[in-house]
């Protein structure tokens, strides 16, 4: 634990009006309580208390249906832009639709699509998958077996 950085939330609200504190290690939240000691931090470079005294502290949304639209569309929005819309509303999580140019309808075009993702996204991110009737079956046998993804959209047009 000494080697991340340590974030203590202290004198937060949660949805139900009880006090809230948060231990956060690197990435992780490692403890949610009424009371979090932080006397073991105070000496610890790595350690950094902040109350928040009185504020709202409520679990990260995830946005199960969102049009990021990279690649190919994105003067109307891309993953820059769309994943710090998501922030400053508290979804912490957002999977995008297949629908983008080029279609999200092969292994290819989705590990592409990540890493367009992995390089301007401020918040997590997941993929639906393309089934088309251009019979990709196999892509999506490939794409699911592989953890690529976990969903797949069924486009009857596309």
């Amino acid at each position: 634990m000494e080697d991340d950085k340590i974030i203590i939330l202290k004198n937060g609200i949660d949805v139900f009006g009880k006090k809230i504190e948060i231990l956060i290690n690197g990435e992780i939240i490692e403890k949610i309580s009424q009371n979090i000691d932080e006397s073991r931090f105070k000496n610890n470079e790595n350690a950094r208390i902040i109350d928040i005294e009185g504020k709202l502290v409520m679990p990260g949304i995830i946005d199960v249906h969102t049009h990021m639209r990279e690649p190919g569309i994105t003067y109307k929005e891309d993953f820059a832009t769309g994943s710090r819309a998501c922030a400053k509303a508290g979804i912490t999580t957002f999977y995008d639709m297949p629908n983008t140019i080029p279609t999200t309808t092969t292994l290819e075009n989705l590990l592409e699509k990540k890493k367009l993702a992995r390089e301007k996204s401020i918040v997590n991110f997941g993929f639906h998958f393309g089934g088309s009737k251009n019979d990709n079956v196999e892509e999506i046998k490939k794409v699911l077996s592989s953890g690529e993804a976990n969903t797949v959209k069924i486009f009857m047009n596309v």
